[in-house]
């Protein structure tokens, strides 16, 4: 609750900047840094310690990436042993940093056609080499051997061999019974429950907000001069949407995808007259419209930007930008 509080007054202080800064009639117009900006290109490799920041998400010099060829459990996942549940999603990802903890790391970074995410394998370091050390395993061979992570075969088999190990030897999830992976469905409808800016739960299923990018949590912004949590307030400006009232989305995947995609309206309202979530995120200047996999909301962006809405009301870097590491 005093997260949601924290959020929420964010969000109450952002409007009434908003509202400060609007400029008087004729007066000149002040453009902010905005999503226009050039990207800088994208580094192959990075090297450095690692921070773990999702199931399988993790950053290295501030460049966040997910972890090649492994899948963790989400934080909610529960899992059984000895017939009681227990908490196996914060466990995997608490033994992601003990792997980690006290290296340095060699994490080469590749893309895949169809997924706008960037994948990493990382290595410890040789200094001597420059490159990652010899016959050592990888961060992403350790999690997958240690039962807390499954091989995930999207872009590469390369652990699945590990996996089946860690469940012949029963460690980690292994030693009990894993979460069942979700049903496919084209519809998700109850309740949501907010991860991100873009991301919540729905019906039990995890669901990205189609075409959109929102800032990620950490995410700092600027407006007036001073710092803000632009990641937290874009959850809480999410949350506020959604709270005490039952979602429904649509839901679809892309092909070299596995996330699952929708779009989500509150359930009983009309698409006709009723903006979905998705658009209401980027008229209210917290998400931007995602052009790198469709132009949907790019005019729904446009009216944000014009009446300097949300962090259009002050400096930001595009999401993606504070993903690849620039600050």
């Amino acid at each position: 609750m005093r997260s949601l509080a924290r959020a929420l007054l964010l969000l109450l202080m952002m409007a009434g900047v908003a509202v400060a800064q609007e400029p008087p009639p004729g007066a000149p117009q002040t453009a902010p840094l905005t999503a226009p900006a050039p990207a800088r290109p994208a580094d192959p490799e990075v090297i450095g310690g690692l921070l773990v920041r999702g199931p399988g998400v993790v950053t290295v010099m501030n460049r966040w990436f997910h972890l090649l060829g492994v899948e963790g459990l989400d934080e909610d996942a529960q899992c059984t042993r000895d017939g009681a549940a227990y908490a196996c999603g914060i466990v995997g990802m608490a033994k992601l940093a003990e792997i980690a903890n006290g290296k340095v790391l060699h994490c080469r970074l590749r893309q895949f056609t169809g997924d706008t995410r960037w994948w990493g394998t990382c290595a410890p370091y040789d200094p001597g080499t420059r490159a990652p050390a010899a016959n050592a395993p990888t961060v992403n061979q350790e999690w997958v051997r240690s039962g807390w992570a499954k091989a995930n075969t999207l872009h590469s088999d390369a652990y699945k061999a590990h996996e089946d190990a860690a469940r012949g030897a029963k460690l980690g999830m292994w030693n009990g019974m894993p979460p069942a992976p979700p049903a496919a469905a084209t519809v998700a409808e109850g309740a949501a429950r907010v991860l991100d800016g873009n991301t919540l739960v729905v019906g039990g299923i995890k669901v990205r907000l189609d075409a959109i990018d929102a800032p990620e949590l950490s995410q700092i912004c600027r407006v007036d001069g001073r710092n803000y949590d632009c990641g937290e307030v874009a959850k809480g400006y999410l949350l506020d949407s959604v709270m005490g009232r039952r979602i429904t989305c649509a839901l679809s995947r892309r092909e070299g995808d596995d996330r699952t995609f929708g779009v989500c309206r509150v359930a009983g309202t009309d698409p006709a007259t009723v903006t979905s979530l998705n658009e209401r995120m980027i008229l209210a200047g917290w998400a931007l419209a995602d052009r790198r996999v469709a132009e949907t909301y790019t005019r729904h962006e446009g009216i944000a930007q014009r009446e300097r809405r949300g962090m259009w009301a002050g400096q930001f870097l595009q999401p993606f930008r504070w993903r690849q590491g620039d600050r």
